[in-house]
């Protein structure tokens, strides 16, 4: 066996089992750094929406490889007697593969660095890339004359002497007129709220005929909807558009970290297509709000359903500029330990982020505040886990065998890799039933393509989520999923499974840590399973400890809470 280290730093690549060790450390540690590097390194845009919308201000870990580049670099730094002449470094990025290079030779290391790609895929994938913008402008532009020819007859019921409370929402497949984002809020609101209240609609993950019927669906509802695509004009469309020369425009100065010059690496940012969809839609919501502007109605109040992206930054900034007396709010119905989620202050001065951010819990308020220490925030219902409060936690169901419902997130890359490390742990776990209940975003046949083999240790949970809880006798989640705090706040304990390591905020502090429990291998999952079936079983303390989590973690949905939502 060779005693030289073969690192693979691509991109998603699976490191050697030290190397993930220090990937993890590095990446925990370096969150704050990172995020007031792309603070600072925001000045060369500071009063550029184009600039707030490009990948590099994005901070998006998953969609863009910044992040993981810098991680990198800084752990080679902090590692690098670790690395030995003779090993060999892979690489997938020619940005990354100059800056390895002046590295390999300013350390005197004596190692090798190749592609990880053959040229003719990377030949491919450049004319992709080049294609890719052309594709992003067409499909928004399909979309939009999609839906003016579904709504033709469509005019906005608005009363322009009443006050009205815009909500920005998501029509996909299956919830167009159920809202699936504010569930039950719709319902619980008097004939005189929902007079002032309209919400917007975002069609997404939709096919154009999906689109078509569904803004012949919303049309009929003109109290409750306004159709953002009969506002949006062609002109509209050109301007958004010119972002791909405005941002070019952007001159970036030397930018230094941790040793290193990485202005390469943000000025390949500035011209990735990674963001571009999200920032095109982010331009149309600034025009929309403009065009809302022109009808001159009395918009009091605007909620986002804040994810802050390049949608989200849209909006709030077009509020800031046409409609400066509403009032902005996000809310955050939802938990995420990404970086991109969190505002941070250069962020809130330039005013690409709402006034307050709503928050499902008071749980959730301190870890909001990671990157801006001063942002306003206030609890707001947890729309879409009312459920928790409903179930009746009291009754377990006894099985003969113990129950592993293995709830997915949407991210088809996490779900494989989530999927691969339990079907290896299973082969020493016997006389366990495997359940795996997928999201919409990423049915089995996505995940497993062609592939059958996971109907030899596993079975699809067909039924609810909250039917599939019921008979489960422990979770295991992953990240980009709030399952494995819904299961806690009902008393389920949860594991989640995070292959790739390097994730903080699954679990918001100051849930019973004895509830839940993280594994990054076969070893850990092994170790961890038959202590938490123990403890689903025979536990009495569970149920206690369940309720305390659920209070801290889901604000009771009421009418007086949904009143205080919209007015407050």
């Amino acid at each position: 066996m060779s005693d030289y280290d073969y690192i693979d730093l691509s991109w998603h690549a699976q490191l050697p089992s030290k190397w993930q060790l220090y990937y993890r450390e590095t990446s925990l540690n370096l969150r704050k750094d990172f995020c007031s590097l792309i603070d600072d390194v925001s000045s060369s845009w500071d009063g550029s929406l184009d600039g707030w919308l490009v990948s590099a201000s994005m901070r998006d870990q998953y969609s863009s490889r910044l992040f993981h580049d810098i991680v990198t670099l800084v752990m080679l730094k902090n590692y690098k007697h670790e690395i030995k002449d003779g090993d060999s470094i892979v690489i997938d990025d020619p940005t990354m593969f100059a800056i390895l290079k002046i590295y390999a030779n300013n350390n005197q290391k004596k190692i090798q660095i190749f592609w990880s790609t053959p040229l003719m895929t990377r030949m491919i994938k450049n004319i992709r890339t080049l294609l890719s913008p052309l594709r992003t402008h067409f499909r928004i532009f399909s979309e939009w004359l999609t839906a003016k020819l579904g709504s033709l007859d469509y005019t906005p019921n608005l009363n322009l002497n009443k006050d009205l409370i815009v909500i920005d929402t998501f029509a996909i497949p299956g919830f167009v007129l159920e809202d699936r984002y504010y569930s039950g809020l719709w319902e619980l609101l008097s004939q005189q709220d929902k007079s002032k209240v309209r919400f917007i609609p975002q069609f997404s993950e939709m096919t154009l005929n999906q689109i078509y019927k569904a803004t012949i669906d919303i049309q009929q509802h003109p109290e409750r909807f306004i159709l953002k695509d009969q506002l949006i004009k062609l002109t509209d469309l050109l301007w958004a558009a010119g972002h791909w020369y405005r941002r070019n425009k952007i001159n970036i100065s030397r930018v230094d970290f941790s040793g290193f010059e990485i202005t390469p690496l943000i000025r390949r940012e500035l011209s990735s297509t990674s963001a571009l969809n999200g920032a095109l839609r982010g331009l149309l919501n600034y025009r929309f709000v403009m065009r809302l502007s022109q009808i001159e109605c009395n918009v009091v109040k605007a909620i986002d359903w804040f994810e802050n992206q390049g949608i989200d930054r849209g909006w709030s900034a077009g509020f800031r500029r046409f409609l400066p007396k509403a009032t902005t709010m996000g809310y955050q119905g939802f938990s995420s330990s990404a970086i991109s989620t969190k505002p941070t202050t250069a962020e809130q001065r330039a005013g690409v982020i709402p006034q307050t951010i709503a928050v499902m819990g008071s749980a959730f308020i301190k870890p909001l505040r990671e990157f801006c220490p001063d942002l306003d925030i206030t609890v707001a219902p947890a729309f879409r886990f009312k459920w928790v409060w409903e179930y009746n936690a009291s009754y377990k169901k006894q099985n003969k065998n113990p129950i592993i419902l293995i709830a997915l997130p949407g991210e088809v890359r996490i779900c494989r890799k989530v999927l691969e490390l339990v079907s290896e742990a299973s082969k020493e776990m016997a006389e366990i039933e495997y359940r795996i209940k997928t999201h919409p975003r990423a049915p089995l046949s996505s995940i497993f393509l062609k592939d059958d083999s996971w109907k030899k240790w596993a079975v699809n949970a067909s039924r609810s989520l909250k039917e599939e809880f019921s008979d489960a006798t422990l979770i295991i989640g992953a990240e980009f999923s709030t399952v494995g705090m819904e299961a806690v706040s009902i008393g389920l304990p949860t594991i989640f499974v995070v292959p790739q390591g390097g994730v903080s905020g699954l679990m918001p502090e100051g849930v019973p840590d004895t509830m839940w429990s993280i594994a990054t291998d076969v070893d850990s999952l092994v170790q961890l399973v038959p202590e938490f079936v123990e403890m689903s079983n025979h536990d009495s303390n569970i149920l206690k400890l369940a309720g305390e989590a659920r209070s801290y973690m889901f604000e009771p949905v009421t009418n007086q809470t949904a009143i205080k939502f919209i007015t407050a």
